[in-house]
């Protein structure tokens, strides 16, 4: 089952949401979705405890049940 089979375009289905929705992404005709993430954005915490950066986008949703998750991630780097 692949959770994404619903998306289309910038639409998201009830339940699911962002924290620190990113200005550009989608969901590609393949239902891969596409992110463009904010230069230095980032999730960090020191173990000093010093920095606490929770600045990257983060899609999130509550599944019912066990299951599998299989992840691609490829990133473009720009300089």
């Amino acid at each position: 089952m692949n959770v994404f089979e619903r998306f289309n375009g910038k639409v998201l289905p009830a339940g699911w949401g962002w924290i620190n929705e990113p200005t550009v992404w989608r969901f590609d005709d393949s239902k891969a979705l596409q992110v463009s993430a904010p230069s230095q954005a980032d999730f960090f915490r020191d173990p000093s405890g010093a920095a606490i950066k929770s600045s990257a986008p983060f899609l999130h949703t509550t599944l019912q049940g066990d299951f599998t998750i299989w992840t691609r991630v490829r990133v473009d780097m720009i300089p």
